[in-house]
């Protein structure tokens, strides 16, 4: 989760006026787009903000505060700091995000706080609806504080804080493979595009899995690998795949996890990693095997506050033609069942 040197988190000075229109369609973008993480369409019905909104606050912006974020000329996320202290309208392009912006801007609009504005309390209201969001809050320092608030503009709201639907993980069988299309899609958007934090866009080139192979997948599951899908209704959002170890008969390896960026931080690959591991106990086995890239310090932590320790062992890249990165390797991580 890089940040280019670049980018860089500046206050709104009039003459980013002429930046509104541009901005103006960002954050709707990154609000209202189905591309976005942060998105929010299935709960409001209508643009964040105009191009007119964004210049008034600008001219009123010795009240309400207006940050931008820059990579080099061009406006790519925002945040709002309100006079109450309340930190509002954190957007990130979707072609920037899972890069360590948001966090950034947040960081950056608190510290504008203390030591400008000498404020002492940040604080930001999220829907019941998105514990994502909530937990991405908790993630970066912020505390649920309990309060529930009505939202303050109820007729643009199109479902007043609908619960998310369940997320369910099942072994796969001969019956998902109407899942062919939307389970490849998932592990591709994972691994293969920016919208995911697990993400190898800028590190591995070609598909990470395509639908004949998931086709295999399902129709071959159980010999020997074992696939779970997880589901949120009737959508595939995550995938995992138990895989026997070649080394040692008692030990299996995690392959194919992924989450699709548009439902990640909801708790969705824990829950996969959980079921495979319990799977895997009752397939016998009493180790559970992970491969992580060397140079992604933030998964490998992920991977051990699940209880996965580093082995020491470091193993070459599978398809070394795909790498972009040269001599890089995977960390092996272990886990007793």
């Amino acid at each position: 989760m890089t940040i280019n040197n670049d980018i860089k988190v500046c206050p709104v000075k009039m003459e980013d006026k002429a930046y509104s229109d541009k901005v103006s369609k960002m954050i709707n973008t990154a609000f209202r787009s189905s591309e976005s993480w942060t998105r929010d369409s299935a709960v409001v019905g209508v643009d964040r903000i105009s191009k007119e909104g964004l210049n008034e606050l600008i001219d009123n912006s010795g009240k309400d505060r207006l940050l931008y974020a820059f990579d080099n000329n061009a406006v790519i996320g925002s945040i709002l700091i309100k006079e109450d202290g309340l930190l509002s309208m954190l957007a990130v392009s979707p072609d920037y995000q899972s890069r360590g912006i948001g966090g950034l801007l947040v960081r950056e609009s608190i510290a504008y706080m203390e030591l400008v504005l000498h404020m002492k309390l940040a604080k930001v209201h999220v829907f019941q609806c998105r514990p994502e969001l909530l937990s991405w809050y908790q993630r970066i320092g912020f505390e649920d504080n309990g309060e529930i608030i009505p939202f303050p503009d109820k007729s643009i709201l199109i479902v007043d804080e609908a619960p998310l639907a369940p997320i369910t993980v099942k072994v796969v069988d001969l019956n998902d493979l109407k899942y062919v299309t939307a389970a490849t899609t998932v592990v591709n958007n994972a691994y293969r595009s920016e919208g995911g934090w697990t993400t190898e866009q800028h590190i591995v080139s070609g598909q990470r899995c395509t639908e004949e192979d998931m086709t295999k997948f399902i129709t071959k599951n159980g010999k020997p690998n074992t696939l779970l899908f997880a589901l949120e209704q009737d959508n595939v959002v995550g995938t995992v795949q138990i895989q026997p170890s070649h080394e040692a008969s008692s030990e299996a390896e995690v392959g194919l996890f992924s989450v699709s960026p548009l439902h990640q931080s909801r708790g969705i690959g824990g829950k996969l990693i959980r079921q495979a591991m319990s799977e895997m106990k009752i397939l016998g086995f009493s180790t559970a095997v992970m491969h992580v890239l060397e140079n992604r310090p933030e998964i490998i932590s992920w991977y051990k506050k699940l209880g996965f320790q580093e082995t020491g062992e470091r193993i070459p890249f599978v398809w070394p033609e795909m790498l972009k990165i040269k001599d890089l390797h995977f960390l092996t991580l272990k886990k007793a069942l």
